[in-house]
C-alpha cells in the first residue's frame, strides 16, 4: 500500500508539472496565407501593414522599373517619389503616413515620408545615403544612414534624430517601431553575421532566431510580436514570428524563400516569397 501511494503521489506530481509546463508553453501558431499581387506586375513585395489592413510595398512592372505602392480595400495606388526613381514604400501607420526610400538623381538612396499627397525627404544631417523603414502612430520613424563613420540606425521623433548603434556592431539598421517605442534593430558583427535586437529605453536585447545563420527582424506590433526573415545553413530564407516570448517559424506553402516583413495589432503578418516561376509575390497571413 505504501509503495502504491508513493507511486500515485509521484504520478500526481508529474501530472501537475505537465499541466504547468503546458500552460506556460504557447500553443503552436497556425498561419493562414493569402497571396498578394499587384495587377500586371512581374514582382510584388509587401513590406508593411497598418491596423486597418492597408499594405505598402514595391512592385516591378514589365519594363523592369520598380514602383512604390499602397494597397487599401483592394485598390492599388502607385506612389513614386517625384525626385527620383525605384521607389520603395516600407512602413505605414494608422493615420496613413508612409515611409520609404528612392534613388535620387545621383543614384543615391534617400529616405522619405509621404502624407497628404506630399513626399518629404528625411534623414540625419551629414548622411551620404538614407533609408526609412518603419513609422508608428506617433509619427516616430526608424531607418538607416551612412556617414563618414559607417552605417547606423536612426530614430526620428519629428524634431530630432537619435543615432542607434548596437553594441559590438560594425553596422546597424533600425527597422520597425511600435507605439510603445520599441524598435527592432538588425546589426552586423565583425564577421558580417547579421543579428537582431530589440531596442527600448537605451537598452538592446538580443532576439535572434534560434539556429539561424543570419537573423533579420522586421516589424513589431504593440503587443511586442516581432516578424522576421532568417537564413538557414543552406542560405534559404524563411519567416518567423516572436510571439509571447517564443519564436515560431513559417513558410508560405506556395513557394520558397519566404521573407517576413511587417506585422500589425490584428495578428496579420506580411512579406514575400518566390513562386514556382522564380518570381516574387507578396503575402499576408493571419495567426
Amino acid at each position: 500500500m505504501k509503495d502504491f501511494r508513493s507511486g500515485l503521489q509521484l504520478l500526481l506530481v508529474m501530472l501537475v508539472v505537465s499541466v504547468i509546463a503546458s500552460a506556460a508553453e504557447p500553443a503552436k501558431l497556425k498561419f493562414k496565407f493569402t497571396t498578394v499581387k499587384v495587377p500586371k506586375a512581374t514582382r510584388t513585395f509587401i513590406y508593411g501593414i497598418n491596423n486597418s489592413g492597408t499594405m505598402v510595398g514595391a512592385y516591378v512592372d514589365k519594363s523592369g522599373t520598380q514602383h512604390g505602392f499602397m494597397l487599401a480595400s483592394g485598390t492599388v495606388t502607385t506612389l513614386d517619389d517625384p525626385n527620383g526613381t525605384q521607389t520603395t514604400c516600407s512602413g505605414i501607420n494608422s493615420a496613413g503616413a508612409i515611409v520609404g526610400f528612392y534613388f535620387n538623381s545621383n543614384i543615391v538612396l534617400q529616405a522619405f515620408e509621404y502624407q497628404g499627397g506630399t513626399f518629404t525627404d528625411i534623414g540625419p544631417a551629414g548622411a551620404s545615403l538614407s533609408q526609412a523603414f518603419g513609422i508608428n502612430d506617433q509619427g516616430e520613424t526608424t531607418g538607416a544612414f551612412v556617414d563618414a563613420k559607417g552605417s547606423h540606425g536612426f530614430l526620428w521623433t519629428g524634431k530630432k534624430y537619435k543615432t542607434l548603434d548596437a553594441p559590438g556592431a560594425v553596422g546597424t539598421e533600425a527597422v520597425g517601431i511600435n507605439n510603445k517605442n520599441k524598435v527592432t534593430v538588425i546589426w552586423y558583427d565583425s564577421s558580417y553575421v547579421v543579428h537582431s535586437s530589440l531596442y527600448h529605453a537605451s537598452k538592446y536585447k538580443s532576439i535572434d532566431v534560434p539556429g539561424a545563420t543570419d537573423t533579420f527582424a522586421g516589424g513589431v506590433n504593440t503587443a511586442g510580436d516581432v516578424v522576421y526573415s532568417w537564413l538557414d545553413s543552406n542560405n534559404i530564407s524563411h519567416g518567423a514570428l516572436l510571439h509571447k516570448g517564443k519564436v515560431q517559424t513559417f513558410d508560405d506553402p506556395k513557394g520558397t524563400q519566404t521573407n517576413g516583413n511587417g506585422v500589425n495589432d490584428e495578428s496579420v503578418v506580411v512579406g514575400s516569397f518566390v513562386n514556382q516561376k522564380g518570381l516574387a509575390e507578396g503575402f499576408s497571413a493571419t495567426y
